[in-house]
């Protein structure tokens, strides 16, 4: 029988004991930390998404009413601030994605414009879709909005990474 004899330069495995008393714990825990670790970075794209989604849905949520209540008094019709709030929240969050989400360099004004398409089209069907639920199906107003805008949030992952912020080195 022969005995495989270590490598002068790598030194043995250690034994449990001999991991504890390297800084390394009983229970395996690095190795499940490093398996979560690799698992989390194949999905940072989606991490980074979702928090984004978070602040861009806070600033969507508040930039209508700071309208509102600091230029209302000096006569900004509601309908403008509307306007005014949707133009500054759709520029907000394409900074957000651009940057913080895919991380894309150059291309501004073609990846603007696609941006831009995609809330354009959101706004329309929504335009068409909430009356009909409110009206018609005799749903609340803010549910039905509520989920119309779950069908964006996953609708605008698919968007953004195929086609707004789509590495062109790759394929599709």
């Amino acid at each position: 029988m022969l005995l495989k004899m270590p490598d002068a330069r790598t030194p043995p495995p250690l034994n449990d004991a001999a991991s504890v008393a390297a800084g390394g714990n009983p229970f395996g825990l690095s190795r499940a930390v490093g398996a979560f670790r690799r698992r989390a970075a194949s999905h940072e794209t989606k991490l980074r998404f979702l928090i984004a989604g978070g602040v861009n849905t806070a600033f969507g949520l508040a930039i209508y009413p700071v309208l509102m209540w600091t230029l209302g008094p000096r006569g900004l019709h509601y309908m403008a601030a509307l306007v005014i709030a949707q133009i500054v929240s759709v520029l907000f969050a394409y900074g957000m994605q651009k940057l913080f989400v895919f991380r894309t360099r150059g291309d501004h004004g073609p990846e603007l414009l696609k941006f831009s398409t995609f809330y354009l089209g959101y706004f329309v069907a929504n335009a068409a879709a909430l009356p009909f639920l409110v009206e018609i199906a005799h749903a609340k107003p803010v549910i039905a909005q509520f989920g119309l805008s779950l069908g964006v949030i996953a609708g605008s992952y698919f968007w953004h990474s195929r086609i707004t912020f789509r590495d062109h080195g790759k394929p599709g």
